[in-house]
């Protein structure tokens, strides 16, 4: 009788520690789950951050053979923009340099424009302004969104108890988008 409650009492022990390591797998699963859809998350708004610049990009061609017509322009400018059309790394810091190379192109093309009065008012450059300038829209949104979504997940990996699980899988904190200052004028 006596081996009887002593087995049931190890069986006791047991059970609750199965049901103790079931229950902290469980907690260990959901939260990894929920790191994992924030970090998702953030590379999905950081990759159509990349998009819209992408899209940005390939109205230049458009708008260099529009100056071409007017100005002969410098070969290099054509060169610099295909390198950053075949440039398909979505990573923060490289999409950030194409967004900054960018401005920096239409920064020029856009001073270029200032001394041909009859180019400003030409339909087809209205046109790509117009493009451009959504592009440019597309860009701030998505810029926002990846924003809130590294907010999320810095936030997530800051607290308990999805801290100790980013801890153990050695997950950092993502950088914000941050875009320098742009003087680009495409009010005609």
């Amino acid at each position: 009788m006596r081996n009887s409650k002593l087995f049931t009492k190890n069986n006791n022990k047991i059970i609750y520690l199965i049901i103790g390591v079931i229950l902290l797998a469980s907690v260990f699963t959901i939260y990894f789950n929920k790191l994992v859809t924030a970090d998702e998350n953030v590379n999905e708004k950081l990759s159509q951050i990349d998009s819209n610049i992408q899209r940005k990009i390939d109205l230049l061609p458009n708008l260099v053979k529009l100056l071409n017509k007017y100005t002969k322009h410098e070969k290099d400018l054509l060169v610099e923009i295909t390198n950053l059309r075949s440039n398909n790394k979505t990573n923060f810091n490289t999409i950030n340099e194409k967004q900054l190379k960018t401005n920096k192109i239409f920064t020029n093309l856009y001073a270029t424009v200032e001394n041909y009065p009859n180019l400003k008012s030409s339909e087809q450059f209205l046109q790509l302004s117009s493009q451009i300038e959504g592009s440019e829209n597309r860009i701030n949104i998505t810029r926002m969104s990846y924003n809130k979504s590294v907010k999320k997940y810095n936030s997530l990996i800051k607290k308990i108890p999805t801290n100790i699980i980013a801890n153990i899988l050695k997950l950092k904190k993502k950088d914000y988008f941050k875009s320098e200052k742009q003087n680009i004028d495409l009010d005609i």
